[in-house]
């Protein structure tokens, strides 16, 4: 029983905590599973290089989120299209990939369902 809460905690966006046996639980904010999202952050709060054009830029950031969405696991490729398509206010990773234009964002968006895929092309399942 206690698995089964846990993953179910993982795979939400709120978990409940128990205050007491006496007092009901409150929600809390549940801490991220995604094991990239310093380095996704960090990509998407990079700005323009010197001299490049903000297309070539935006580019740039496109295929460099790219590359990190390509190194999670299914389990967090999943958990973060499901926080894209569902965003809360204080998701600061989420707001910032909402600041991309429509196309890349559906784009990165299409890439991070495609992990199932990818993995079984590749001959590996995680």
């Amino acid at each position: 029983m206690l698995n089964s809460r846990s993953s179910l905690a993982q795979r939400t966006s709120l978990i409940w905590e128990p205050t007491s046996a006496t007092t009901p639980p409150r929600q809390v904010a549940a801490q991220s599973i995604i094991a990239l999202e310093a380095e996704i952050l960090a990509i998407l709060e990079n700005p323009l290089q010197p001299g490049e054009t903000i297309s070539a830029g935006y580019q740039r950031l496109e295929n460099e989120l790219g590359r990190a969405f390509a190194r999670l696991t299914i389990a967090d490729a999943r958990e973060l299209q499901r926080r894209i398509s569902n965003p809360t206010a204080d998701d600061v990773l989420v707001a910032r990939f909402g600041r991309m234009v429509l196309e890349r964002r559906q784009r990165l968006i299409r890439f991070l369902a495609d992990a199932p895929r990818r993995a079984a092309m590749q001959g590996r399942v995680r």
